[in-house]
């Protein structure tokens, strides 16, 4: 009885083992996450649910606006030129099949003296003649003896131009560096092949302003 008196004294005193030990329990796991039996938070699991459930962040709130550049309204382009559409073809492909550059210069260099390629079959023998055209190739041969052939097209037909070595040497920049080149000389005939011996270059790739013509050049 006296052990039981003591107990009992020691129990209201101090209060009761099982009260004193879920005190300490709850004040040691208040504040901390409970792990799951698989091992997974479940103060992660109310975050996600929160995130979940809540609105939208800033960051996804303009998800659903308009991609840079998806315009809201049709723009009407202005057409493009005839002229410059060809340009363009000759920058990307060197060649169009609208028009030939030369067609646009033609009003011009006909003031000047110019003839197409496809008249020089009417000209005589021998006559003295003034054409233009893009540079197609130029080739100088190792066995012509410092002679230049260069290959001229216009919007008519091509001319063959025979350039022999003195005007070679005296006019180099035309011969290597024109685009559009001009050439004076006399007509020539062997047969049906025509040819155009230069006396005189010109350089007038001016004329085809951005338009960027490669020639294929052999040497």
């Amino acid at each position: 009885m006296h052990g039981l008196t003591k107990t009992t004294n020691f129990s209201r005193k101090h209060g009761s083992l099982d009260s004193r030990l879920a005190g300490i329990a709850s004040s040691l796991f208040m504040n901390r996450p409970i792990t799951l039996a698989d091992g997974s938070d479940a103060r992660a699991h109310r975050d996600a649910r929160s995130i979940v459930g809540g609105a939208d962040l800033p960051l996804f709130a303009a998800a659903a606006a308009r991609d840079e550049g998806a315009e809201t309204a049709r723009t009407q382009l202005p057409a493009m030129p005839l002229s410059e559409e060809v340009v363009a073809d000759y920058q990307t492909t060197r060649l169009s099949l609208k028009a030939h550059p030369m067609s646009f210069l033609r009003a011009s260099l006909a003031e000047r003296g110019f003839v197409r390629a496809s008249d020089l079959r009417s000209r005589k023998f021998r006559s003295m003649v003034h054409v233009a055209g893009v540079v197609l190739i130029r080739q100088r041969p190792g066995s012509a003896s410092g002679v230049v052939f260069v290959t001229l097209e216009d919007e008519s037909d091509c001319s063959n131009v025979i350039i022999w070595p003195k005007l070679v040497e005296r006019q180099r920049r035309e011969v290597l560096e024109a685009r559009l080149l001009g050439v004076r000389g006399r007509v020539q005939r062997e047969g049906e092949v025509l040819h155009l011996i230069a006396t005189r270059l010109e350089d007038h790739s001016e004329l085809l302003g951005s338009l960027l013509t490669r020639s294929r050049d052999f040497h």
